[in-house]
């Protein structure tokens, strides 16, 4: 309705959603060029490229609002028909989404850069943009724990994060992130002073962490609009299995991970994806878990470029073992406190360690 009262005339607007095609659709197949304007979120432009398939993808332009606009009528509350027709003329072919010629390729790569995040409490990993990094290990061992320490390493290095904590909710999570920050046991919280929240809360203004619990629908769209607002660069998303219901889980898993993997390709964003690994056999020996060992889908850690796992040696020794990862593999031991959730610096490498850490960084 804006743009027909900023005076374009060939406008469609669909009555009943975006996804609701009626007779008109079959009026656009004689039309040569086709600009598409829908919503500026995850869902709009998913329906865009939708429609776009419909009607013809080598003839429908997808119009791209500046950002933090909504829709065309959140544009042209401060923009006119002129500033519309310029948004028409740098119009994106939708073909573009289906094809990258190698231009595209090389200003993808060159955007990228080679820029590499290291952080203390991850040894051998050194994370790139797109990444997805999976996280598990023996039951009760400390994933969670230990994902907030990791999450307090990249806000101490200044890059913000998202906390998906589907498994126990941000009024769990939250107080044991503040544990694990300020080195505290859960009785400590209770009898805290005045003057010591307001330290914390001094100092959190300041931090670049943030907690969400999206549903399933909205998922994608929370990761999007949390990059846009803040500037998330991981996410931390525990845990994998919040998803995955119903029959034929291992179908599901497979295609939640390669879903995760997109949204972490298209935004730009890391992911650290905590999962389970399967029950073992009645009887078996305990042991190391390997990347094998995840619950369910091969697809998890096929798809993933890093994986971590934990194995308890005894009740204060954990070995982080990095069983997949595109660059150095290995084990560190450290120490953890399980009344404040707080793991120690990593120990020098176990004697069965160092399967490639010997190999030169520059090779990767």
């Amino acid at each position: 309705m804006s743009c027909w009262q900023a005076g374009f005339k060939n406008v469609v607007s669909p009555a009943s959603g975006k996804d609701s095609y009626g007779p008109w659709i079959e009026r656009l197949d004689a039309i040569p060029r086709i600009y598409i304007a829908y919503d500026n979120d995850a869902p709009g432009k998913a329906a865009s490229l939708k429609l776009a398939e419909r009607i013809g993808i080598d003839k429908s332009f997808e119009v791209t609002y500046p950002e933090g606009t909504k829709d065309a009528n959140d544009y042209f509350k401060s923009n006119n028909e002129t500033d519309f027709r310029r948004l028409i003329k740098e119009s994106r072919p939708y073909y573009k989404h289906k094809f990258s010629a190698l231009g595209d390729v090389i200003d993808g790569f060159l955007s990228k850069g080679e820029s590499r995040i290291e952080i203390e409490s991850v040894p051998f990993v050194k994370f790139k943009p797109d990444w997805l990094v999976v996280f598990s290990g023996d039951s009760g061992v400390g994933k969670t724990s230990y994902l907030l320490n990791v999450a307090n390493d990249l806000v101490n290095h200044g890059y913000p994060t998202l906390i998906l904590p589907f498994e126990r909710g941000v009024t769990e999570v939250g107080p044991r992130f503040i544990q694990v920050r300020y080195r505290k046991e859960e009785d400590d919280l209770g009898i805290m002073t005045k003057e010591e929240w307001d330290v914390i809360r001094n100092d959190s203004v300041e931090l670049p962490l943030y907690f969400a619990m999206p549903d399933e629908q909205d998922f994608e769209d929370t990761v999007v609009r949390a990059k846009r607002l803040f500037g998330i660069q991981f996410v931390v998303l525990d845990h994998l299995d919040y998803f995955i219901h119903g029959t034929d889980q291992t179908a599901r898993q497979a295609d939640w991970i390669r879903k995760i993997k997109d949204i972490a390709q298209r935004h730009q964003i890391i992911f650290l994806v905590v999962h389970h690994i399967g029950k073992p056999e009645r009887g078996k020996v305990k042991r190391r878990p390997t990347k094998e060992d995840l619950k369910g889908s091969s697809a998890i850690y096929q798809v993933a470029e890093a994986v971590i796992l934990l194995h308890a040696v005894d009740s204060k020794t954990i070995e982080v073992i990095v069983d997949k990862n595109k660059g150095p593999q290995g084990i560190r031991e450290c120490r953890v406190n399980h009344a404040t959730g707080v793991f120690s610096k990593h120990l020098e490498a176990t004697s069965d360690d160092l399967r490639r850490e010997e190999q030169d960084d520059e090779e990767w």
